[in-house]
């Protein structure tokens, strides 16, 4: 019986892992605080740098941000001004090494996108949750955002909900104003974020993936 029980978790969860992608469009109806909280709690239980947070209070934060406030557009604010100043620094990067260039035209396009028009329909979105990892040596944050964007995801997927990892919202860590109206000290933490809803339309079955060509026995 045991044995039978943990086939179905392990086909159950088989099956959540296939039906995780990243979903654009949303339904305009904003997810009850019942249910993001079951998202977030998804990736609290999601490790973390033990050995680089000598203080484990409030080591991990997060942030709700619904369409219809105001907080949206402050928020494309700073992704605007963020955005200009990464691309300011690829500019930077580009002429030390112009061999990158053909390379990097597609995420150019991307900044300069962003910098002049910040996330477009951000307002509308129906949840925005930014993750505030704490900063600690060794530097394990991005890591450990990973994990919790990944528990998340897969939580969303088990609802039947989308997901969009929103990661620009990393380079909002260098922006003391953004820190400030997170009430949190500039410098402290690194961000990400995603956007989370209902799928306006049914996505298309992923195709299966087969691994054998990828991996290496010894």
């Amino acid at each position: 019986m045991k044995n039978l029980i943990n086939r179905n978790v392990n086909d159950v969860f088989d099956e959540i892992i296939r039906k995780r992608r990243s979903i654009r469009s949303f339904k305009s109806i904003v997810p009850s605080k019942e249910i993001i909280k079951e998202i977030i709690t998804a990736g609290a239980y999601a490790p973390y740098g033990a050995l680089a947070i000598t203080d484990i209070s409030q080591y991990r934060r997060f942030f709700v941000f619904t369409k219809n406030h105001g907080y949206l557009d402050r928020i494309n604010t700073y992704i605007k001004e963020a955005a200009k100043a990464n691309l300011e620094e690829l500019e930077k990067d580009l002429k030390k090494e112009p061999d990158l260039k053909e390379e990097s035209e597609s995420y150019k396009r991307r900044l300069e996108s962003f910098a002049m028009n910040g996330f477009i329909g951000l307002s509308e979105v129906p949840c925005l949750i930014i993750i505030a990892e704490k900063r600690g040596l060794p530097s394990v944050e991005r890591q450990s955002l990973a994990h919790v964007l990944e528990n998340m995801w897969l939580k969303v997927a088990a609802m039947d909900m989308g997901m969009h990892l929103f990661s620009i919202i990393e380079s909002l860590s260098s922006s003391k104003e953004f820190s400030s109206l997170l009430k949190l000290n500039h410098g402290e933490y690194t961000y990400t974020g995603c956007v989370i809803g209902f799928p306006l339309t049914k996505s298309e079955k992923k195709e299966d993936i087969h691994v054998d060509k990828s991996i290496s026995w010894y």
